[in-house]
């Protein structure tokens, strides 16, 4: 027994138009998106003041370095010596621009340690926390950026 070709065709073109609707819809039927403000965006200068800010620095450990040491511009800001456990932490004041800080983070790890990761976190006074990790392998020097909105 055959179908009827023809009733099959119209059936076929009738889904394929029920599926033109939604892709006109999700591809060419939205208007363009524009800013609220249309005022310009103000433009940050490097060399704005730098402010010293209250900060608490944190750092984890997969396997505790020999030393570890985070700097920012050339003047150091925390050391660690052979921390107790996979965990440390202090207070300190971070120069922190308006663009944000990089800070430098060299650490050495006994040999034979696999490679590891350090995740270092900063919680300066009214900025919310920002983390971020570097891998290494006998020893580290990475620049980790930090910037707030």
């Amino acid at each position: 027994m055959r179908g009827w070709p023809l009733l099959e065709l119209l059936g076929l073109s009738v889904a394929l138009a029920l599926l033109v609707l939604p892709l006109h819809a999700f591809t060419l039927g939205r208007r363009p998106v524009t800013d609220a403000d249309p005022s310009p965006k103000s433009f940050v200068s490097p060399s704005e003041p730098i402010e010293r800010t209250a900060a608490r620095i944190s750092a984890r450990f997969a396997h505790p370095p020999r030393r570890m040491r985070v700097s920012s511009e050339g003047e150091t800001i925390w050391e660690v010596s052979s921390p107790a456990g996979q965990f440390a932490s202090s207070e300190c004041d971070l120069p922190i621009a308006a663009m944000g800080i990089e800070l430098r983070v060299e650490a050495e790890w006994p040999a034979g340690t696999a490679e590891t990761v350090v995740e270092l976190a900063l919680e300066p006074d009214g900025l919310e926390t920002l983390a971020r990790t570097a891998w290494g392998k006998g020893t580290l020097d990475a620049i980790l950026t930090y910037k707030w909105p």
